[in-house]
């Protein structure tokens, strides 16, 4: 799907924000590409459906494109002390005071992933619900909405991920999708002991776990598989981001495109998302 994603920048200043639109407004034409407009969680949640849907409506209309030209994004962000209940009535809500604006699609995203690894006690384990998932499965389920509600996270990183934090605060971890859980796999801080001595004791108890795919089933699982083999033999955490996301988005791929062919009710979802496999 190719299409360019904006806001609506509500807290920037007038004049700032007409100038961009008109900006793009001269580009579209040119890049014969869609568009996909991010909705911020707290205008999911702030009631103002009709305002923003009016909005949205406008501005594909001054930017010369149809309704099934757009994309809606609905960011939730970070799940975590989120009221589930509330998130999934406010996000029915929302879809349906689109009214006659028919988007491409409907996007539904958010995360569960844990900002740190402090609440998972060093040298073991700890496994978190994919809060958003159940979220989206739910709502696919329950609505008539179906196919156009797009699944979409952010992997197993935190929404506001920070790049700047201290090797000397880096936990040796690695962060393994199944089922409808991250499981983490906790080491100790990189001060405490080096990485490159860590990494291969933590792949094997991932790899030892029970929910381990084996090692053909991504890039991530080759990794961990090689890395318990002693066949890698990382010393940052770069490389485990890159292995622990790519298992992540085959897995969930694979997950989603089930779920979206046999959901039924909720005993039909819980069977699937706590299928091995």
């Amino acid at each position: 799907m190719d299409f360019t994603q904006v806001g609506l920048d509500r807290e920037v200043d007038t004049a700032r924000r007409e100038k961009m639109w008109v900006d793009l407004a001269s580009l579209f034409p040119r890049l014969s590409r869609g568009l996909c407009f991010r909705i911020d969680v707290d205008d999911v949640l702030g009631g103002a459906h009709e305002d923003i849907w009016q909005q949205v409506a406008e501005r594909t209309a001054q930017l010369g494109l149809k309704p099934s030209d757009v994309d809606v994004l609905m960011d939730l962000r970070s799940l975590h002390d989120r009221d589930e209940r509330l998130l999934k009535e406010s996000v029915i809500d929302f879809t349906l005071e689109a009214g006659r604006f028919k988007p491409r699609t409907f996007v539904l995203s958010g995360s569960s992933a844990l900002h740190t690894v402090s609440d998972v006690p060093a040298d073991g384990e700890l496994a978190v619900r994919r809060a958003e998932l159940w979220l989206w499965a739910e709502i696919f389920t329950d609505t008539n909405l179906g196919p156009r509600i797009v699944f979409s996270d952010y992997g197993v990183v935190y929404p506001d991920f920070d790049r700047d934090t201290s090797a000397t605060h880096i936990n040796a971890k690695i962060r393994y999708t199944a089922q409808d859980k991250i499981h983490y796999f906790r080491g100790q801080l990189y001060s405490k002991i080096a990485p490159l001595f860590q990494y291969p004791e933590l792949a094997r108890r991932v790899v030892g776990s029970g929910i381990y795919a084996g090692r053909d089933y991504s890039f991530g699982d080759r990794y961990i598989h090689d890395c318990a083999a002693g066949w890698e033999r990382p010393k940052a955490p770069g490389p485990w981001v890159f292995a622990d996301q790519n298992r992540h988005f085959v897995y969930t791929a694979n997950q989603a495109a089930r779920l979206s062919q046999i959901l039924g009710g909720m005993d039909e979802i819980e069977r699937v998302l706590t299928a091995q496999s």
